[in-house]
C-alpha cells in the first residue's frame, strides 16, 4: 500500500498499528489455547466489542443487518488473515484492474 499514490498518509500511519494489533490478537488466541487467562480474555472481548460497534455503525449506514454468529465466527479468524497477507503482501504482486 505505500507505493501507491492514491493511499493516504493517515491510512500509511495506521496500518503497523493495524498489524500490531491484530499480531497480539493472534498471539492471544493462540496462548489462550494453551493457558486459559481472564487478562487474555479480556483483551480479546474487547477488541471483539468494538470491532462490533465500528462494524455495526457501517452496517446501520449501509441499511444491512448483521450476523452474529457470522461475525463471531469471523472475529476469531479475520485477526489471521490480516497477519497472514500482511506478511505475504511485500512478496506478491497483485494486479487490481487489467488496462
Amino acid at each position: 500500500y505505500y507505493k501507491f499514490s492514491f493511499v493516504s498518509q493517515e491510512l500509511k500511519l495506521i496500518l503497523p498499528f493495524l498489524f500490531i494489533i491484530n499480531l497480539l490478537t493472534c498471539y492471544s488466541f493462540i496462548s489462550l489455547a494453551y493457558n486459559a487467562s481472564i487478562l487474555l480474555m479480556l483483551c480479546i472481548f474487547i477488541k471483539i466489542i468494538s470491532d462490533y460497534m465500528l462494524f455495526y455503525s457501517f452496517t446501520l449506514r449501509v441499511k444491512r443487518k448483521v450476523d452474529l454468529f457470522q461475525y463471531i465466527i469471523l472475529s476469531f479468524l479475520h485477526p489471521f488473515y490480516i497477519l497472514i497477507f500482511s506478511i505475504l503482501g511485500p512478496f506478491i504482486e497483485v494486479k487490481w484492474k487489467e488496462n
